[in-house]
């Protein structure tokens, strides 16, 4: 490659504008013919543009905080402004516990939020085509936009709190499905009873036990707080709202879409 002087690297960067050096990652791509092109690319991106001091300050945090709440995860112009890599300033923000990030017991109102995101994100995948190369997530969910949006919790604890707690153990035993949760709840805002003993569990849902209907309530309410003191009626709304009938018609299509060992939560 031609010597380019003092400001080869920048010209190099900026190769769109100059259409001598068009082409010219592909040339330097063959000096390691064991990496991908871009895979290239993207290396000399990092140190190209990494600072000659590796740490970060507090006052870099505290910058990268600031610009986050101001203008989003627009890495590019933050980058830019520190003097650092776009890929080290996004790992720099995901290694950076939230000034409200909290521990410990969930709120009530962290629940239906967390419900209310899960269910939007689903409705909104709902909508997506995704390449059958591409390896999905279980449920495809977005927990790291749902962190972000919920403010209070990790994207590992929301996750961690859908599918250890929210999410039936039964379904992963084969003998419960998810779309029976909103069947359930479906069901028992139709029936008239203002106790749990006043409903007939062998009649709710015709493909399930009364018995397994009932155990199923159970764990339910167990995510109610002081789900003891609450009279059975305030409990199916409260549920009602977290199991919204619209979600329905999604996780129907959405579970005849997967295979026996998704369905059940196995494994590859």
């Amino acid at each position: 490659m031609k010597q380019l002087g003092e400001k080869g690297l920048e010209m190099i960067w900026a190769s769109m504008k100059y259409p001598e050096l068009r082409g010219c990652w592909a040339e330097i791509a063959t000096s390691l013919p064991h990496r991908p092109q871009m895979a290239v690319y993207k290396r000399a991106r990092i140190l190209l543009y990494r600072s000659a001091e590796r740490k970060w300050t507090q006052e870099e945090y505290e910058i990268v905080r600031r610009f986050v709440e101001k203008n989003g995860t627009t890495w590019k112009e933050l980058a830019t402004d520190l003097g650092k890599s776009e890929i080290h300033v996004k790992d720099t923000w995901r290694r950076m516990k939230p000034k409200n990030l909290k521990k410990g017991s969930w709120t009530q109102d962290e629940y239906q939020n967390l419900f209310d995101l899960v269910n939007l994100d689903l409705r909104v995948k709902a909508h997506q085509k995704i390449a059958p190369s591409h390896r999905q997530l279980r449920d495809n969910i977005s927990w790291e936009a749902i962190s972000e949006k919920l403010t209070t919790r990790s994207n590992k604890d929301c996750c961690l709190k859908w599918y250890q707690q929210l999410a039936s153990p039964l379904v992963k035993e084969g003998i419960w499905a998810d779309t029976d949760d909103y069947l359930l709840m479906e069901a028992l805002q139709k029936v008239d009873a203002v106790c749990v003993e006043d409903v007939d569990w062998e009649r709710l849902l015709d493909h399930r036990s009364g018995e397994l209907c009932r155990q199923r309530w159970n764990q339910m309410v167990r995510m109610i707080g002081g789900h003891r003191e609450k009279p059975f009626i305030e409990q199916v709304e409260v549920l009602a709202r977290r199991y919204c009938p619209e979600m329905l018609d999604y996780r129907k299509a959405e579970s005849a879409d997967l295979s026996p060992d998704e369905l059940t939560g196995g494994t590859d």
